[in-house]
């Protein structure tokens, strides 16, 4: 009987670093979906088009889970860097900007579910 190669070797070896890892990630992914579930607006956010339970997850991260934290409907997309800014001077009117500190998570997470609606909801669609 001949000895197993190198090869042979480290290829069981990256095998059975993958299957761990695989089965690490399915059980934070379950972790994460019942943790989301929990979550007080749940249900709300899924209900958004384009968000799932991941984005779903990252948008509950990102606004600290509690959206009454937000002054005012224009608050949400500002701390996204989703709706511009009046930057006018005393010369200048009709500057708009965005800001400068904003959560390019959040950012990210509303960019996705927008592009997955577009896809999949028809009313976004259209």
């Amino acid at each position: 009987m001949t000895a197993p190669r190198g090869e042979e070797l480290g290829t069981e070896l990256v095998a059975r670093s993958v299957a761990a890892h695989s089965d690490e990630a399915a059980e934070l992914d379950g972790r994460t979906e019942t943790r989301f579930r929990r979550h007080q607006d749940a249900e709300v956010i899924l209900a958004m088009p384009g968000m799932e339970r991941t984005l779903g997850a990252e948008f509950v991260a990102a606004t600290g889970g509690e959206l009454t934290a937000f002054a005012g409907p224009d608050r949400l997309p500002a701390f996204a860097r989703l709706a511009p800014v009046p930057w006018d001077s005393g010369t200048a009117s009709g500057n708009l900007r965005g800001r400068r500190r904003y959560h390019r998570g959040l950012q990210r997470d509303l960019y996705l579910s927008a592009q997955v609606s577009v896809f999949f909801c028809p009313v976004s669609k259209a």
